[in-house]
C-alpha cells in the first residue's frame, strides 16, 4: 500500500515527499541569504530603509552601505577611529575596520 499525503489539493506519494525534502535540505543557509537579499531589495525599491529599531548588524550592510550617506560614513569612521583605535567593538559591522 502507497502512502498518501494530500499537500493543498495535490497528492503526493510518501516517497515524492521524501525526495522532495531531501532536495531542500542541507541548503538552509544558501536559502536564507536568498530569501534574505530580496527581501531587502524589495524594501529598498519599495521605498523603506534596510536600518530598524535593532540596528544594522552583519546581515543588512550590503544594504545599508548603499543607503548611508558619505558624510555620515565619513563622521562614524572618525568617531570609531578615536574611540575604539583597536577595533574591538562590532568590526565590520557598520564600517570596515
Amino acid at each position: 500500500m502507497i502512502v498518501r499525503e494530500v499537500v493543498g489539493r495535490q497528492e503526493i506519494a510518501a516517497s515524492d515527499l521524501r525526495r522532495v525534502e531531501a532536495e531542500l535540505r542541507g541548503g538552509e543557509v544558501e536559502q536564507w541569504d536568498e530569501i534574505k537579499a530580496a527581501a531587502a531589495e524589495a524594501v529598498i525599491e519599495g521605498g523603506g530603509t534596510i536600518t530598524h529599531h535593532h540596528a544594522v548588524g552583519r546581515d543588512h550592510r550590503p544594504w545599508y552601505d548603499r543607503q548611508r550617506p558619505a558624510p555620515f560614513a565619513a563622521a562614524l569612521k572618525a568617531a570609531k577611529k578615536e574611540l575604539d583605535p583597536a577595533h574591538v567593538l562590532n568590526p565590520g559591522v557598520l564600517i570596515d575596520p
